[in-house]
């Protein structure tokens, strides 16, 4: 199936490198990422296939512009993608030789962090967990040696258990 996209590619007008970079973003959204309604197309300008995909059957397609890790990169390169693509968003699939894809997000301007309040409930959570760990420090280490389970109940929660 590889070798078929990128001859599909090349006969686009892709060089070789390209097809191969384009081929394997577009089989990792396809087949580890899950996105639907894959579609690509060459842009001459660039000389890239350029891969769009929708991470869910309702949402818009996202650009993915494949480039090899060891391509240089520049934030004035970065934003004539974005101009020439005329998007505000998309995504840097970065390829490596050992085919892994990692992805980067650009947009145009500056963006807002997504879901911070996310973040911040986990690390209070931990920082309360580190607590509680540290306060029973004893009791946890003398079980532990005699192989001894442990319950700790949490006053604070009305009787929330924590097994640990």
């Amino acid at each position: 199936m590889m070798e078929d996209l990128i001859s599909k590619f090349v006969s686009l007008g892709a060089d070789e490198k390209s097809a191969v970079l384009a081929s394997q973003v577009l089989l990792e959204l396809c087949e580890v990422k899950k996105y639907w309604n894959i579609e690509y197309e060459y842009d001459q300008n660039t000389g890239k296939i350029i891969v769009k995909a929708k991470k869910t059957a309702s949402e818009p397609h996202s650009v993915f512009i494949p480039i090899s890790s060891y391509e240089e990169l520049s934030f004035n390169k970065i934003d004539d993608y974005l101009n020439i693509y005329k998007v505000n968003r998309a995504f840097l699939a970065i390829v490596h030789p050992d085919s892994t894809c990692i992805y980067y997000e650009i947009t145009k301007g500056l963006s807002e962090p997504n879901d911070t309040t996310a973040k911040h409930s986990r690390v209070n959570k931990q920082e309360k967990l580190d607590s509680e760990l540290r306060k029973h420090q004893k009791t946890i280490e003398q079980a532990a040696l005699y192989g001894l389970p442990v319950t700790i109940i949490d006053k604070g929660q009305n009787s929330a258990e924590n097994n640990i």
